[in-house]
């Protein structure tokens, strides 16, 4: 399924700024969500928060 999407902010973040909030939107302990984070971006610490809304 596709869908539109609108972007309503891209914010940088530091890898040590992820907090339990984060988390709990992934459903994830903090623990958990650093851990996928570190599998799946190694070695990356600038990550970026991308707030959206679906568009109808």
């Amino acid at each position: 399924m596709f869908g539109n999407l609108k972007i309503l902010s891209i914010t940088p973040m530091s890898f040590d700024d992820i907090n339990e909030t984060h988390a709990l939107q992934e459903n994830m302990t903090l623990s958990q969500l650093r851990e996928v984070i570190r599998e799946i971006y190694p070695g990356e610490d600038e990550l970026y928060v991308i707030e959206f809304v679906v568009a109808e």
